[in-house]
């Protein structure tokens, strides 16, 4: 049902999408993820051939012929017409072996897509976030240039009466001018996220919808770091190379080739045939493919070591700085805002006894607007290293 909702969605082009059907649909539609699939059914189907014997050897032969009566097959007890067939063994468990390293294989390729759609998930989460952000900063610069047109119109009045000086009317206008700039910028970008989210989604797509909850995560990032994808892939690569060695030490044993074969004669018994016969194996190659195996995977352990601590050091980062962006909103919200609120009306019950008050109160809510963008600027910022977190976390 989820997959026919998805190319419902599709088919459609829903044009507004929340976060879950985002999300759900670039895990769907991503050919590249899709890639990882038919890798994975490539790399099972080669360990299976890899586990089958080589195809035997069919051989026909005429010995001893005549050349004076290559026609005449009976005179002497050499000639004879054989048929025969040889098959090569290992005497080791190479075969399995070579399967099982096909296959190490497929552990890789899993982890690997899970790490690229930890990718792509982190991203349509990040454009997501801004689309919906963008959308609520315009519409807040929209209603905060209206209140500077008013503002404008009031400073006007004053103007006509030579209570103000045409200087503060250029102030105004500067300032509705920067705004619809701004305004226009957000427009842009605002585009540009959404065109990013149809990249990543293969939907057509207007606007984002969603709520968003801004909350910092309690983590257990020692957890977080031994379970991420990137770690698993190099774990996986650590075993595959052990399992490397395994096959190159299988390989200093020669396998045997064992031949049965079958002679016909004119005149005389026929006469059968066994024949085992192997190679004389020089091991040094096989010892330094091992050597060299030996010195990459010290070469992993080492970058094992490295991504850890990068992982760790970045998840500590974004979790400060989730940390720091949502103490500032906090104080914007709960201490400034209300703050400028109290300022508003307290200037509002003066307003009867003196005109001046007015510019003041106008001053005062364009305070309040840039606070509210302030505001959803740090959010921008909070949700920017929230997407960022989830592509260690693997969470939504």
């Amino acid at each position: 049902m989820k997959k026919v909702a998805l190319l419902l969605s599709l088919v459609l082009s829903v044009s507004a999408m929340d976060l879950d059907t985002i999300l759900a649909l670039v895990e769907e539609n991503s050919p590249r993820l899709q890639n990882y699939e038919l890798k994975i059914e490539q790399l099972r189907a080669k360990s299976k051939i890899r586990s089958i014997l080589k195809d035997p050897t069919l051989s026909f032969g005429i010995n001893d012929i005549n050349t004076k009566r290559p026609f005449k097959r009976d005179l002497e007890a050499m000639q004879s017409h054989s048929i025969s067939i040889s098959q090569i063994f290992p005497i080791t468990n190479r075969l399995e072996l070579d399967s099982k390293l096909v296959l190490k294989g497929v552990d890789i390729a899993r982890y690997q897509k899970e790490e690229l759609k930890n990718i792509l998930l982190a991203n349509a989460l990040n454009y997501s976030y801004k689309a919906i952000l963008f959308k609520k900063k315009i519409a807040l610069l929209k209603r905060y240039i209206k209140l500077l047109k008013k503002e404008k119109r009031l400073v006007e009045s004053y103007y006509e009466v030579s209570k103000v000086g045409v200087e503060k009317i250029f102030e105004v206008e500067s300032k509705i001018e920067q705004k619809r700039v701004e305004l226009s910028n957000l427009n842009y970008l605002k585009e540009q996220v959404i065109l990013e989210l149809e990249k990543l989604t293969f939907a057509h797509i207007d606007s984002v919808n969603g709520r968003l909850k801004r909350v910092v995560p309690t983590l257990d990032i020692k957890s977080i770091v031994s379970s991420h994808p990137l770690i698993l892939v190099l774990n996986e690569k650590l075993k595959k190379n052990e399992l490397s060695i395994k096959v190159q030490q299988a390989d200093m044993k020669p396998d045997i080739k064992v031949a049965v074969g079958y002679f016909q004669r004119d005149d005389f018994d026929d006469y059968t045939s066994l024949n085992f016969s192997m190679l004389i194996k020089r091991t040094k190659r096989q010892k330094l493919s091992i050597k060299m195996l030996r010195l990459e995977s010290t070469a992993i352990k080492n970058e094992i070591k490295e991504q850890k601590e990068a992982i760790v050091q970045d998840i500590k980062a974004l979790l400060r700085l989730l940390e720091s962006s949502d103490s500032q909103i906090r104080r914007i919200e709960h201490k400034l805002l209300p703050l400028n609120k109290k300022q508003i009306l307290a200037l509002k019950a003066q307003l009867k006894s003196s005109d001046k008050n007015s510019l003041k109160l106008y001053t005062l809510l364009e305070r309040g607007y840039e606070l509210k963008l302030l505001s959803i600027d740090k959010m921008m910022r909070f949700f920017e290293g929230y997407s960022k977190l989830s592509y260690y976390r693997g969470e939504r």
